[in-house]
């Protein structure tokens, strides 16, 4: 290889070098799904839209953009003294049923975050599954759970072992704290969140895209000797 190749190559990988040193760290943001694309449960107060919507947080927090542990560490709890702020199912149904989350697009989540309930009535065991589909016809077993009662209401979060790249998330609730026989199948949802990014697919445009310019530079630089 001759010393202006040399040269040449060199001084593209200093480029290509100091690009992704200068390149922002990718932070991995808290993100709201975007609607309810389902449920098997009734429901006896509130909406459903308001575990996504952030009423009644102590703290908001930009979707997509804000930090997920920069948000989770400030610790924002929820107002358990407005009804509206949270869902309360109306018991009909027996557990387990089943809530699925709408994220907008195609994600790859890593994290849940779940703000509960005071009472009995919040979720204790639950299995999380992940999907292209909204029928969830094929879907991923992210993994199964147990949450706590907490007063006041902060954030639970619960790492995916793998994270799952979906659109559609299915929270499946197996089960609340109420011990009385027969069980009382309520349960009372705050607020749910994830930590999620574009899917990896999405991301290897950004090291594609600089594979490229290094390849037409050097057909620029050889078509011009």
């Amino acid at each position: 290889m001759s010393n202006l190749r040399i040269r040449f190559f060199v001084f593209m990988t200093a480029v290509l070098f100091v690009a992704c040193w200068n390149m922002p760290v990718l932070a991995l943001p808290i993100v709201s799904p975007v609607g309810i694309s389902g449920t098997s449960f009734s429901t006896l107060a509130g909406d459903l839209d308001q575990t996504i919507d952030q009423s009644g947080l102590s703290a908001g927090f930009v979707s997509g953009v804000d930090d997920f542990d920069t948000y989770i560490d400030r610790n924002p709890t929820h107002d358990p003294s407005n009804p509206t702020n949270a869902w309360i199912n109306s018991g009909v149904s027996p557990f387990p049923g089943n809530i699925d989350y709408d994220l907008g697009e195609v994600l790859s989540v890593s994290t849940f975050a779940l703000w509960g309930f005071t009472t009995n009535l919040t979720i204790n065991s639950f299995t999380l599954f992940g999907s292209l589909d909204p029928s969830f016809a094929v879907s991923e077993d992210m993994g199964s759970f147990n949450a706590s009662i907490l007063n006041p209401i902060a954030a639970q979060t619960f790492e995916i072992a793998t994270p799952a790249d979906a659109q559609y998330i299915r929270l499946q609730v197996n089960s609340n704290f109420d011990n009385s026989v027969p069980n009382v199948p309520i349960v009372v949802i705050s607020e749910v969140a994830f930590e999620a990014v574009p899917e990896p697919a999405t991301l290897l445009l950004l090291s594609t895209g600089l594979a490229g310019l290094v390849g037409f530079g050097r057909r620029k630089f050889l078509a011009n000797r």
